[in-house]
């Protein structure tokens, strides 16, 4: 079984935090959140049954950049900086984890190519390539490190930003594919299924069980 090092991890929070505190792309304001699970979330997730046995590398959920939905106390702290933990708050939330569960990738997991967002959740508004570019190297290192065979980008910009700024520049190549966006304003549902008749499809000729997880486990 593969590990993955805890430490290593926590370092590369560490890493994106530092440049979270220095603001380093002004216009993004919603700063408090990060990949899921992370070090500072790991046995919330856990609590809630997941990742139990490790991280399922067979596939990478990869969300554009992160919405602003803070709200009352925060979850935790990295560098003295506030943290929520993500994607388990909304509606949309909601769906995406039932739909992770159907298809047997509960336990993958979940980023931003984004590491930050934009205040009052303006999705409409175009990210500039020097935040793309600032962020590509905090997301080189958390594909490396999971190491997915496939590579889920959520939404049109999620695909277009990971071809052109990290996947030229990972050590190996994972495959990367197009999934519907869990927040659009219909119902997913008949997307998701042929689009993870895609997903299946890939892993299988990859030599991977496309309905059984390929677990890292998770080391200190």
């Amino acid at each position: 079984m593969r590990t993955i090092n805890l430490r290593q991890v926590t370092g590369l929070m560490d890493e994106i935090a530092a440049c979270k505190a220095k603001r380093t792309c002004g216009n993004l304001g919603v700063t408090e959140l990060y990949f899921e699970p992370n070090p500072k979330t790991l046995d919330a997730w856990r609590s809630d049954g997941f990742y139990r046995e490790g991280i399922d590398t067979r596939l990478m959920f990869l969300a554009e950049r992160p919405s602003d939905r803070r709200g009352g106390r925060s979850d935790f702290e990295v560098n003295g900086q506030s943290g929520w933990r993500c994607w388990n708050t909304t509606v949309q939330d909601r769906r995406f984890a039932e739909m992770r569960g159907k298809y047997g990738f509960e336990n993958c997991l979940i980023s931003n190519v984004i590491k930050c967002g934009l205040k009052g959740g303006k999705a409409s508004v175009p990210l500039s390539a020097r935040a793309a570019k600032s962020c590509s190297g905090f997301l080189i290192k958390e594909v490396e490190l999971v190491r997915p065979a496939v590579i889920a980008c959520l939404g049109r910009r999620a695909f277009d930003i990971f071809l052109a700024y990290t996947l030229p520049y990972l050590s190996y190549t994972p495959l990367p594919v197009y999934l519907t966006h869990y927040s659009a304003r219909f119902d997913p549902a008949n997307a998701w299924a042929e689009e993870m008749t895609v997903i299946k499809t890939a892993l299988e000729k990859r030599g991977l069980a496309p309905d059984a997880p390929s677990f890292a486990k998770i080391i200190s």
